[in-house]
């Protein structure tokens, strides 16, 4: 076993990528412009781009949805209540999103996650990484 850090953190990804066992789907949107529907009005744009997701291999959507404080942080903002919650998804270390990518739980442990849909906020930025773990936000 390699105890430099080029074998500790491929050790470190072997244990992170095991520990996703939820499924999903990320999807980014397109840039293309809208086409006006001529019976109805509204504006159809293109559909989003599937950048991660089941059928795309190698990892078939891999991802780990975890809230890291069980608490959450409540803030006061013109007399309005606004909770925080961190709560970050992981994804295999050679995984790259951008911020505004959208992600949607298919599969997870946690009944209550599947289905939910997130947009990837913070970027995973730093050095000898296990995973990409992306700050998110609640899609509603």
């Amino acid at each position: 076993m390699d105890l430099g850090i080029p074998g500790v953190r491929a050790s470190a990804r072997v244990v992170a990528l095991a520990r996703m066992r939820g499924q999903c789907i990320v999807r980014r949107k397109s840039d293309g412009p809208g086409v006006r529907d001529p019976e109805t009005g509204t504006i159809v744009y293109p559909p989003p781009t599937v950048l991660y997701g089941p059928d795309i291999e190698p990892h078939r959507g891999q991802c780990r949805v975890r809230m890291p404080y069980a608490n959450a942080a409540v803030l006061v903002d013109a007399g309005s209540s606004i909770v925080m919650q961190q709560t970050h998804i992981g994804f295999p270390a050679d995984v790259v999103f951008e911020h505004g990518d959208e992600v949607e739980i298919l599969r997870s442990d946690n009944p209550a996650a599947v289905g939910q849909r997130f947009t990837i906020r913070p970027l995973p930025l730093g050095e000898q990484q296990s995973a990409n773990r992306y700050g998110i936000e609640a899609v509603h």
